[in-house]
């Protein structure tokens, strides 16, 4: 079986935010490798479609540019093939695509669809206002695909009621944690520090941290390192001397975890838990929210705040570094109990069923 990959950067969602952090690609590019491991499905190969232009999106398996999808006010353009074309000179059996992707699907291949999360929506849905209407491709989309790929069953639920479609439709692939996390590492920044982890989900969280820090600076360590690629709402002054770090490997982030005394992730609408689960194997102090997936995955380790609202996260990081060793410790716990059925090569397994399932 050749499955096709298709994670385009745009969207054809008006009003939807377009991932450009490459989380789809995290994810995915470690199923695959899940896959690979799980030694059982052998006979399964990956091609990776990319937009002309772009650098090639991962390493460990073949990839091929595509002609960019026109638009409104420009033609599509080009000498490499468009995404049917591609599809089928490569003659694959599968493509596995984002709901929302702006190229026009081939109608001659089995499509699974991949949610990792509903930021499709628009940003409207993340702050419990009512969503905009589904654009029509999107709709066509779900009607056409096998099966709908969900990383955790908040994605699940909630996909399943906005697209109105029946829950059998919808697979859920938890994501895994790089054993790298739970190794300890050698601290990479000197001197005390807190770590805000910045992406999609948390960007809206910047002005509850910045009146944070305004109210009592004290609170903090006294330097701030703010991980994930540079985003539009970024501030000139944090508060607080910033080291700034846009991208680094696996091991680095574990090291980042580890040493930071506080690490603090504001989110809104996160469908995988990736970023939890990552702390908590590190066994990092985690404040957080109980929005979208994180709870589902992280029970009560974590310190849960509310993602508006300053004061709420000044309580808990009093509350925090107020916890003795023992109870320190006793979440330690909690948190291994959490995470051991986390693993790459199950989320692979699921993956491979859903694409293996639209070969029916």
């Amino acid at each position: 079986m050749l499955v096709g990959i298709y994670m385009p950067a745009g969207t054809v969602q008006r009003g939807a935010l377009p991932p450009v952090d490459g989380l789809e690609i995290y994810f995915l590019r470690h199923a695959i490798q899940g896959i690979a491991g799980s030694k059982t499905n052998t006979d399964t190969q990956f091609v990776w479609f990319y937009e002309e232009g772009e650098e090639p999106p991962v390493q460990e398996v073949p990839c091929e540019a595509i002609r960019r999808p026109a638009s409104l006010f420009t033609l599509s353009h080009g000498s490499a093939p468009t995404l049917e074309e591609a599809v089928a000179n490569r003659q694959v059996d599968v493509l596995l695509t984002r709901i929302d992707a702006p190229q026009p699907l081939p109608k001659t291949v089995p499509k699974v669809l991949f949610l990792l999360d509903m930021y499709f929506q628009g940003e409207a849905q993340l702050i419990r206002t009512p969503a905009p209407p589904l654009h029509r491709k999107i709709k066509q989309a779900c009607t056409e695909a096998k099966s709908i790929l969900c990383p955790s069953e908040y994605v699940h639920k909630t996909c399943s009621s906005r697209l109105g479609m029946g829950l059998e439709k919808a697979v859920v692939a938890r994501p895994g944690v790089n054993p790298v996390f739970k190794e300890p590492q050698g601290s990479i920044i000197d001197g005390p520090f807190a770590l805000y982890i910045l992406n999609r989900y948390t960007e809206s969280g910047i002005p509850t941290l910045l009146a944070a820090i305004e109210k009592n600076r004290e609170l903090f360590p006294p330097s701030l390192v703010v991980l994930g690629n540079a985003r539009g709402n970024e501030p000139d002054n944090w508060g607080l001397p910033v080291v700034r770090i846009e991208q680094c490997p696996d091991a680095m982030t574990a090291s980042l975890m580890q040493h930071a005394r506080m690490c603090i992730y504001l989110s809104k609408g996160e469908g995988s838990g990736m970023t939890v689960l990552q702390a908590m194997t590190a066994g990092a102090m985690l404040v957080t929210t109980k929005l979208g997936a994180n709870f589902e995955v992280a029970g009560m380790v974590p310190f849960y705040c509310e993602p508006d609202n300053s004061y709420s996260l000044l309580q808990v990081l009093h509350r925090m570094l107020d916890e003795s060793p023992k109870e320190r410790e006793k979440r330690r716990q909690m948190a291994h109990s959490l995470i051991v059925d986390h693993t790459w090569e199950r989320c692979g397994t699921k993956v491979f069923s859903a694409l293996k399932r639209s070969q029916l």
